[in-house]
C-alpha cells in the first residue's frame, strides 16, 4: 500500500491529486450544482462597499427562501429515517439476508 497524495486548490473548488492517486470520474463543478462562486474582486468589493454588500445578502436571502421548502422537505425524510433506527437496521438486515438466499439458490 503506498502513499496517496490529494491537495485541495481553494481557488479553482476542486481536488488536486498528486501521487499515487488518478482521477477517474470528472465531479461536477461548483456552478454545475447551482453554487456561486465569488471571484476576488467581488470578495474586496463586498468588505469595502455596504450597499454592494446589502445587494448581495438580499439576493442571498432570496435564494434561502426559495430553497427552504426543498430543505425542510429533506429534514423531514432525515427525521422519518432516524427516528428509529432499530427498525430500520431490522428490515436492512431481513433485505439482506433475503438477498444472500436468494444469490445462494442461483
Amino acid at each position: 500500500s503506498g502513499m496517496m497524495e490529494v491537495r485541495t486548490d481553494p481557488k479553482n473548488a476542486d481536488y488536486v491529486m498528486y501521487s499515487g492517486v488518478k482521477r477517474t470520474a470528472e465531479s461536477e463543478t461548483g456552478t454545475e450544482l447551482g453554487l456561486t462562486i465569488i471571484a476576488e474582486e467581488e470578495k474586496e468589493q463586498l468588505q469595502v462597499d455596504p450597499f454592494f454588500k446589502l445587494e448581495h445578502l438580499q439576493k442571498d436571502a432570496a435564494k434561502a427562501e426559495e430553497e427552504e421548502p426543498e430543505l425542510d422537505q429533506l429534514y423531514r425524510w432525515r427525521e422519518n429515517i432516524s427516528k428509529d433506527d432499530y427498525t430500520m437496521s431490522r428490515i436492512l438486515r431481513s433485505k439482506f439476508r433475503n438477498e444472500k438466499k436468494a444469490m445462494e439458490q442461483e
